[in-house]
């Protein structure tokens, strides 16, 4: 084969190019690729994205789709310019590929051999396996909880441990590459949905060492349990809007009660710590607590609150005090007055914050 591609070369490059295209793929089936790796190969060939959507005996079909630089993306994608159909013993669907700018003058042949290595591969191996990426989207995006269990469970997972979402954006290489350890939770790997990357990651990873690569923002989710990450993916992307350039990499503990800005609404607010450590404390003393915080913020001042509140100023620090080491901020130092302000909004406006039987935190 490769001399015959070397004398074609010689007298039709066209020709050469579609003797290798042909040669790539016939590589794939005598090695004994799989369903995954023949599609990664396709886009890494072609430098485009390729997607295939596989049923086998009429089944729900398996759908996946890689980016050009090897990377699993989202199922949901652009316009496909050239696609074949899947024709085979019980399998049917087609793969396709996108491609930004002009055509290139290779890919019908590219699809065409896809198709066919795709067919005598699943014909040979059965369904395909979901790839980790594929199961780390199906928990990001899980659409009922039942959904969320299952993927859990394919990542090795305990529905119940806690980890975190992280969202970035502006992330040129691999996210995982660019976080310090080993941050990924279970066997869970990164899902690039265009230019944003999201991760499941363990509880404690850690935000990368600066200096960052230029224009990188990423934004971590509050610890919850890996049941409900698809409820947290929002939090995520909400602290990276709010990442710097002195800041790049946010957790969404240090934006507290301030996540209820979002324009997406929180789907679980009693999994902010800031309000989950208020609730945990008795009624009486939290509203006390969070009074002397009001007049505080209010008047500016120690001493103007001790005068609203008819205490001795030394009072009114102490309480300022015990409420910082509650919720594990300085509630009266200037950088943390937005979110000392949003906790009492949030609970002003949640009549049933104290009663007994308000959701468990």
């Amino acid at each position: 084969m490769q001399g015959l591609m070397y004398r074609l070369a010689e007298l039709d490059a066209g020709a050469a190019s579609s003797v290798r295209v042909i040669d790539y793929f016939d590589a794939l089936i005598r090695y004994r690729a799989d369903v995954p790796a023949a599609v990664r190969a396709a886009a890494v060939l072609g430098e485009c994205t390729v997607g295939i959507s596989l049923a086998r005996d009429g089944g729900v079909p398996e759908d996946m789709r890689c980016g050009p630089g090897g990377g699993w993306i989202s199922t949901a994608g652009g316009d496909p310019q050239v696609a074949e159909r899947l024709v085979g013993d019980g399998l049917s669907g087609r793969v396709w590929i996108e491609r930004d700018g002009r055509s290139h003058p290779l890919d019908a042949l590219l699809v065409e051999r896809l198709a066919l290595t795709v067919t005598a591969i699943a014909s040979r191996t059965g369904p395909p396996a979901r790839t980790s990426a594929a199961r780390s989207a199906d928990l990001l995006f899980a659409a009922d909880p039942a959904t969320a269990e299952f993927s859990c469970a394919a990542l090795h997972l305990d529905p119940g441990y806690l980890v975190r979402v992280a969202s970035a954006t502006g992330v040129r290489t691999s996210l995982v590459e660019l976080l310090p350890g080993e941050p990924a939770a279970g066997r869970s790997t990164e899902v690039v949905c265009e230019d944003e990357r999201l991760l499941v990651c363990t509880q404690d990873a850690g935000v990368p060492p600066r200096p960052v690569q230029r224009g990188v923002r990423i934004g971590f989710s509050f610890a919850v349990a890996a049941r409900d990450v698809r409820n947290h993916v929002r939090t995520a992307r909400f602290a990276r809007d709010n990442a710097t350039v002195d800041e790049p990499a946010v957790i969404a503990d240090e934006l507290g009660a301030l996540v209820l800005m979002s324009p997406e609404p929180v789907a679980d607010v009693y999994a902010i710590p800031d309000l989950r450590a208020l609730r945990s404390m008795p009624p009486q003393q939290g509203r006390e607590l969070l009074r002397t915080l009001d007049a505080y913020l209010d008047g500016g001042s120690l001493r103007v609150a001790a005068a609203r509140l008819n205490l001795h100023h030394t009072s009114v620090s102490q309480r300022l005090a015990k409420l910082s080491e509650r919720l594990g901020f300085p509630v009266d130092a200037a950088r943390y007055r937005a979110r000392a302000a949003a906790l009492i909004i949030a609970v002003r406006t949640r009549p049933d914050f104290w009663r007994t039987g308000a959701p468990a935190v």
